[in-house]
């Protein structure tokens, strides 16, 4: 991925003004007739830059990338019973402006193996609000969480839940629908729900 900052030479944080009088000083330098292929990167730089849409777009791009190397690393100390390590990169990524459901789980997860539990169930209950994530990823950690709860008897948390899975079951689309239908259908009556979910190899449970 081209890293029109460096190109441009200013920090990611620059202001319009800046990005502005930072390409005409490279644009001096790198003239159309002298180095059109220089030229070429600093104009498409300051195309993206300047343009707020298409910078919010560029800038999260980049984030995702950069996050994908760090998933794949918690998940490899995870591999490696680093438990803890893991929830610290984990915990840095979800202090971005981007937050992946994949992170809570896997920092769930961590906080399961660690014994933890107070931990797990409180990322989970922050990913239950994150505008970050979408229906389908949400109601994917409300049964997480719900086998959390049941599996360790944590009946001492205040945990609405099957509230929250009521109140957006009617915004949600048909898949949403049938998944809350089969998950209920699968519930025996002393709530002895088999662990469901497998993310990146690991049971949350």
């Amino acid at each position: 991925m081209k890293d029109y900052y460096q190109i441009l030479g200013i920090q990611q944080n620059a202001t319009q003004d800046e990005i502005k009088k930072a390409y005409f000083k490279k644009v001096r330098i790198h003239s159309p007739e002298k180095d059109p292929e220089n030229f070429k990167l600093i104009r498409e730089a300051y195309e993206v830059l300047s343009n707020e849409k298409l910078r919010r777009a560029y800038d999260t791009s980049g984030y995702q990338e950069e996050a994908k190397k760090k998933i794949e690393e918690a998940i490899k100390l995870m591999d490696e019973n680093e438990f803890e390590r893991a929830s610290v990169i984990l915990q840095k990524l979800m202090d971005g402006d981007v937050r992946f459901a994949i992170c809570y789980v896997l920092m769930a997860s961590c906080y399961v193996r660690l014994n933890w539990l107070d931990k797990a169930i409180d990322i989970l209950e922050d990913a239950l609000q994150d505008d970050c994530l979408d229906v389908v990823e949400q109601i994917d950690i409300a049964f997480i969480l719900i086998n959390i709860l049941i599996n360790y008897r944590m009946t001492h948390r205040d945990v609405n839940v099957v509230d929250y899975i009521a109140n957006i079951y009617y915004e949600a689309d048909e898949y949403v629908n049938s998944k809350i239908i089969s998950f209920i259908n699968e519930s025996n009556e002393t709530k002895n729900i088999r662990a469901m979910y497998f993310i990146y190899g690991y049971i949350i449970i």
